[in-house]
């Protein structure tokens, strides 16, 4: 009786193939979705905050850096804002596009809400 029970140890649990990956991929991605969110917003910040820097300041630099990472086509590395973007379902494009509006108004002079993160959540909001 006491064999059988420790045999009925290492029975394999049933369970189904794609609940198993479900769970699994929530875990294991959680924290780089996480990380991603915070390298897309931090470069739409950057963007944003430091687009009218003087020339050769620190701030003129993150904006190129930002601007620079945003308008790179290459999809090869995981961190690339086309991939980011995907991860969280965002239109790559799409985004790219508002934020070239946005730039174009704000250097035309006009005053235009920036991307702001909303506190205490993930949602993103016109400020």
């Amino acid at each position: 009786m006491e064999e059988r029970k420790l045999m009925e140890l290492f029975e394999p649990d049933a369970l189904l193939e794609g609940l198993f990956y479900e769970r699994q991929r929530g875990k294991d991605w959680e924290g780089e979705r996480m990380l991603m969110f915070s390298i897309l917003k931090d470069a739409i910040e950057c963007f944003q905050k430091n687009l009218l820097c003087a020339k050769g300041s620190k701030g003129r630099h993150e904006f190129l850096d930002a601007k620079e990472w945003i308008f790179e086509k290459e999809t090869g590395w995981l961190f690339s804002f086309q991939n980011i973007c995907e991860v969280w379902g965002i239109d790559p494009q799409y985004l790219r596009q508002h934020l070239t509006r946005w730039k174009e108004k704000r250097l035309a002079g006009e005053n235009i809400a920036r991307l702001k993160h909303a506190r205490g959540g993930r949602k993103v909001k016109l400020a």
